[in-house]
Protein backbone atom coordinates (compact mmCIF):
# COMPACT_ATOMS: atom_id res chain seq x y z
CA UNK A 1 0.00 0.00 0.00
CA UNK A 2 2.59 2.11 0.85
CA UNK A 3 4.64 1.79 -2.28
CA UNK A 4 1.35 2.34 -4.72
CA UNK A 5 1.03 5.97 -2.52
CA UNK A 6 4.27 6.76 -3.04
CA UNK A 7 3.74 6.49 -7.02
CA UNK A 8 0.23 7.91 -6.94
CA UNK A 9 2.07 11.25 -4.73
CA UNK A 10 4.68 11.17 -7.66
CA UNK A 11 2.43 10.91 -10.23
CA UNK A 12 0.64 14.48 -8.87
CA UNK A 13 3.92 15.68 -8.49
CA UNK A 14 4.44 15.52 -12.38
CA UNK A 15 1.65 16.77 -13.31
CA UNK A 16 1.74 19.81 -11.06
CA UNK A 17 5.50 20.34 -12.28
CA UNK A 18 4.14 20.24 -16.22
CA UNK A 19 0.89 22.50 -15.09
CA UNK A 20 2.99 24.93 -13.70
CA UNK A 21 5.66 24.78 -16.13
CA UNK A 22 3.13 25.11 -18.88
CA UNK A 23 2.05 27.82 -17.99
CA UNK A 24 5.77 29.99 -18.81
CA UNK A 25 5.15 28.49 -22.40
CA UNK A 26 3.67 30.22 -25.20
CA UNK A 27 0.46 28.17 -26.48
CA UNK A 28 1.07 24.84 -28.64
CA UNK A 29 -0.92 24.91 -31.60
CA UNK A 30 -3.52 21.95 -29.52
CA UNK A 31 -3.78 24.23 -26.85
CA UNK A 32 -4.66 27.12 -29.02
CA UNK A 33 -7.29 25.55 -31.29
CA UNK A 34 -8.65 23.99 -28.04
CA UNK A 35 -9.06 27.14 -26.36
CA UNK A 36 -10.60 28.98 -29.27
CA UNK A 37 -12.92 26.25 -29.35
CA UNK A 38 -14.36 26.85 -25.50
CA UNK A 39 -13.38 30.83 -25.54
CA UNK A 40 -15.56 31.38 -28.73
CA UNK A 41 -18.45 28.74 -27.30
CA UNK A 42 -18.47 30.95 -24.56
CA UNK A 43 -18.59 34.23 -25.84
CA UNK A 44 -21.55 32.96 -27.80
CA UNK A 45 -23.38 31.78 -25.18
CA UNK A 46 -22.88 34.83 -23.08
CA UNK A 47 -23.50 37.36 -25.68
CA UNK A 48 -27.02 35.89 -26.26
CA UNK A 49 -27.76 35.84 -22.15
CA UNK A 50 -28.11 39.43 -21.96
CA UNK A 51 -30.18 39.62 -26.06
CA UNK A 52 -32.57 36.96 -24.75
CA UNK A 53 -33.20 37.71 -21.33
CA UNK A 54 -34.79 40.50 -19.67
CA UNK A 55 -33.62 41.95 -15.92
CA UNK A 56 -35.21 44.57 -13.57
CA UNK A 57 -32.02 46.01 -12.71
CA UNK A 58 -30.21 48.39 -14.79
CA UNK A 59 -26.33 47.96 -15.72
CA UNK A 60 -24.51 50.51 -13.72
CA UNK A 61 -21.14 50.59 -15.28
CA UNK A 62 -19.00 51.77 -12.00
CA UNK A 63 -20.36 48.95 -10.03
CA UNK A 64 -19.62 46.38 -12.57
CA UNK A 65 -16.14 48.08 -13.33
CA UNK A 66 -15.72 47.99 -9.17
CA UNK A 67 -16.54 44.16 -8.78
CA UNK A 68 -14.27 43.13 -11.86
CA UNK A 69 -11.20 44.68 -9.99
CA UNK A 70 -12.30 42.69 -7.00
CA UNK A 71 -12.83 39.66 -8.60
CA UNK A 72 -9.67 40.02 -10.54
CA UNK A 73 -7.76 40.51 -7.18
CA UNK A 74 -9.51 37.73 -5.88
CA UNK A 75 -8.26 35.01 -8.37
CA UNK A 76 -4.98 35.64 -7.86
CA UNK A 77 -5.45 33.43 -4.94
CA UNK A 78 -4.73 30.00 -6.13
CA UNK A 79 -5.26 27.18 -4.46
CA UNK A 80 -3.36 24.12 -6.14
CA UNK A 81 -4.00 20.06 -6.69
CA UNK A 82 -2.66 17.75 -8.75
CA UNK A 83 -2.67 19.08 -12.43
CA UNK A 84 -4.95 22.33 -11.85
CA UNK A 85 -5.81 24.73 -9.49
CA UNK A 86 -9.49 26.27 -7.89
CA UNK A 87 -9.97 30.16 -6.70
CA UNK A 88 -11.80 31.39 -3.39
CA UNK A 89 -14.32 33.90 -6.66
CA UNK A 90 -16.97 32.88 -4.93
CA UNK A 91 -16.71 35.68 -2.50
CA UNK A 92 -16.95 38.39 -5.15
CA UNK A 93 -19.07 35.85 -7.86
CA UNK A 94 -22.08 35.38 -5.50
CA UNK A 95 -22.17 39.04 -4.40
CA UNK A 96 -21.98 39.83 -8.32
CA UNK A 97 -24.57 37.72 -9.59
CA UNK A 98 -27.21 39.51 -6.98
CA UNK A 99 -26.09 43.06 -7.16
CA UNK A 100 -25.06 43.48 -10.80
CA UNK A 101 -27.28 43.24 -13.73
CA UNK A 102 -26.96 39.57 -14.04
CA UNK A 103 -27.42 38.71 -17.83
CA UNK A 104 -24.06 40.57 -17.87
CA UNK A 105 -22.17 38.99 -15.04
CA UNK A 106 -20.43 35.82 -17.76
CA UNK A 107 -19.19 38.95 -19.65
CA UNK A 108 -17.97 40.61 -16.53
CA UNK A 109 -16.54 37.87 -14.91
CA UNK A 110 -14.48 37.08 -18.24
CA UNK A 111 -12.94 40.60 -18.46
CA UNK A 112 -12.03 39.81 -14.68
CA UNK A 113 -10.24 36.70 -15.06
CA UNK A 114 -8.86 37.76 -18.30
CA UNK A 115 -7.28 40.78 -16.30
CA UNK A 116 -5.93 38.57 -13.63
CA UNK A 117 -4.03 36.77 -16.60
CA UNK A 118 -2.64 39.46 -18.16
CA UNK A 119 -1.27 40.70 -14.76
CA UNK A 120 0.52 37.16 -14.22
CA UNK A 121 2.33 37.94 -17.58
CA UNK A 122 3.26 41.45 -16.54
CA UNK A 123 4.99 39.73 -13.51
CA UNK A 124 6.57 37.26 -15.61
CA UNK A 125 4.13 34.10 -14.33
CA UNK A 126 3.05 33.11 -17.52
CA UNK A 127 3.20 33.82 -21.48
CA UNK A 128 1.45 36.83 -22.52
CA UNK A 129 -0.62 34.76 -24.95
CA UNK A 130 -2.39 32.76 -22.45
CA UNK A 131 -4.02 35.65 -21.17
CA UNK A 132 -7.11 34.56 -23.92
CA UNK A 133 -7.05 31.64 -21.61
CA UNK A 134 -9.34 33.91 -19.03
CA UNK A 135 -12.23 33.96 -21.33
CA UNK A 136 -12.88 29.79 -21.66
CA UNK A 137 -12.25 29.91 -17.92
CA UNK A 138 -15.44 31.94 -17.66
CA UNK A 139 -17.86 28.78 -18.48
CA UNK A 140 -19.22 28.41 -15.00
CA UNK A 141 -20.39 31.92 -14.73
CA UNK A 142 -23.68 30.56 -17.67
CA UNK A 143 -25.08 28.06 -15.57
CA UNK A 144 -26.17 30.15 -12.45
CA UNK A 145 -26.94 32.83 -14.66
CA UNK A 146 -29.40 31.30 -16.66
CA UNK A 147 -30.86 29.89 -13.23
CA UNK A 148 -31.46 32.80 -11.78
CA UNK A 149 -32.61 34.21 -14.65
CA UNK A 150 -35.12 32.16 -15.49
CA UNK A 151 -36.56 31.96 -12.03
CA UNK A 152 -36.62 35.57 -11.89
CA UNK A 153 -34.27 35.29 -8.79
CA UNK A 154 -32.00 38.51 -10.14
CA UNK A 155 -32.63 40.47 -7.03
CA UNK A 156 -31.38 39.44 -3.36
CA UNK A 157 -34.03 37.52 -0.98
CA UNK A 158 -34.07 34.64 0.98
CA UNK A 159 -37.29 33.31 -0.28
CA UNK A 160 -35.12 33.06 -3.07
CA UNK A 161 -33.04 30.71 -1.54
CA UNK A 162 -34.22 26.91 -3.76
CA UNK A 163 -33.23 28.82 -6.71
CA UNK A 164 -30.06 30.46 -4.91
CA UNK A 165 -29.14 26.10 -4.20
CA UNK A 166 -30.30 25.11 -7.73
CA UNK A 167 -27.73 27.75 -9.31
CA UNK A 168 -24.56 26.65 -7.11
CA UNK A 169 -25.42 22.94 -8.31
CA UNK A 170 -25.66 24.78 -11.73
CA UNK A 171 -22.27 26.28 -11.57
CA UNK A 172 -20.69 22.95 -10.14
CA UNK A 173 -21.97 20.60 -12.29
CA UNK A 174 -20.76 22.98 -15.72
CA UNK A 175 -17.58 24.44 -13.72
CA UNK A 176 -16.71 20.74 -13.35
CA UNK A 177 -18.23 19.50 -17.09
CA UNK A 178 -16.36 22.13 -18.94
CA UNK A 179 -13.02 22.22 -16.92
CA UNK A 180 -12.81 18.13 -17.67
CA UNK A 181 -13.02 18.55 -21.61
CA UNK A 182 -10.70 21.34 -21.54
CA UNK A 183 -8.19 19.33 -19.88
CA UNK A 184 -9.07 16.10 -21.82
CA UNK A 185 -9.03 18.80 -25.18
CA UNK A 186 -6.07 20.86 -24.56
CA UNK A 187 -3.83 19.02 -22.56
CA UNK A 188 -4.33 15.71 -23.24
CA UNK A 189 -4.72 14.46 -19.48
CA UNK A 190 -8.14 12.25 -18.97
CA UNK A 191 -10.55 13.24 -16.56
CA UNK A 192 -10.02 10.81 -14.28
CA UNK A 193 -6.24 12.39 -13.44
CA UNK A 194 -8.15 15.63 -12.65
CA UNK A 195 -11.42 14.23 -10.42
CA UNK A 196 -9.61 14.83 -7.19
CA UNK A 197 -9.18 18.47 -8.53
CA UNK A 198 -12.94 18.77 -9.27
CA UNK A 199 -13.77 18.05 -6.41
CA UNK A 200 -11.40 20.60 -4.38
CA UNK A 201 -12.43 23.44 -6.52
CA UNK A 202 -16.46 22.11 -5.96
CA UNK A 203 -16.05 21.80 -2.10
CA UNK A 204 -14.03 25.51 -1.97
CA UNK A 205 -16.89 26.93 -4.51
CA UNK A 206 -19.83 25.73 -1.91
CA UNK A 207 -17.94 26.14 1.43
CA UNK A 208 -17.49 29.84 0.04
CA UNK A 209 -21.22 30.74 -1.66
CA UNK A 210 -22.74 31.15 1.77
CA UNK A 211 -19.78 33.91 3.00
CA UNK A 212 -21.14 35.74 -0.49
CA UNK A 213 -24.37 35.56 0.65
CA UNK A 214 -23.73 37.17 3.70
CA UNK A 215 -21.52 39.71 2.30
CA UNK A 216 -24.64 40.64 0.16
CA UNK A 217 -26.28 41.41 3.52
CA UNK A 218 -23.60 43.24 4.28
CA UNK A 219 -24.02 45.79 0.97
CA UNK A 220 -27.12 46.01 1.60
CA UNK A 221 -26.87 47.15 5.28
CA UNK A 222 -25.21 50.81 4.25
CA UNK A 223 -22.07 48.73 3.66
CA UNK A 224 -21.04 50.61 0.40
CA UNK A 225 -19.45 48.71 -2.31
CA UNK A 226 -16.79 50.41 -2.48
CA UNK A 227 -15.82 48.95 1.33
CA UNK A 228 -16.71 45.47 -0.10
CA UNK A 229 -13.96 45.91 -3.22
CA UNK A 230 -11.44 47.13 -0.96
CA UNK A 231 -12.39 44.46 1.39
CA UNK A 232 -11.48 41.72 -1.26
CA UNK A 233 -8.55 43.16 -2.94
CA UNK A 234 -6.95 43.96 0.44
CA UNK A 235 -7.83 39.54 1.19
CA UNK A 236 -6.47 38.68 -1.94
CA UNK A 237 -3.05 40.80 -1.88
CA UNK A 238 -2.54 39.50 2.17
CA UNK A 239 -3.12 35.75 0.97
CA UNK A 240 -2.15 35.83 -2.72
CA UNK A 241 1.65 33.78 -2.96
CA UNK A 242 3.24 32.91 -6.56
CA UNK A 243 2.17 28.54 -6.64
Amino acid sequence: MSDLNSHMDAGAQRLLEESLERRTHALDRREWVGNALFAVGFLVAALLVPVLADTDRPFDPLTALAFVIALAAVTRIELWGDAGYGVPSQIVFVPMLLLVSTPWVPLLVAAALVLSRAADAWKGKAALGRCVLGTADAWFTIGPVIVLVAFEAELPGLAHWPVYALALAAQVAGDGLVAAAMVWVCQRIPPRAVIGDLLMVARVDVLLAPIGLQLIHLALADVTWIAFVLLAASYAAERSQAP
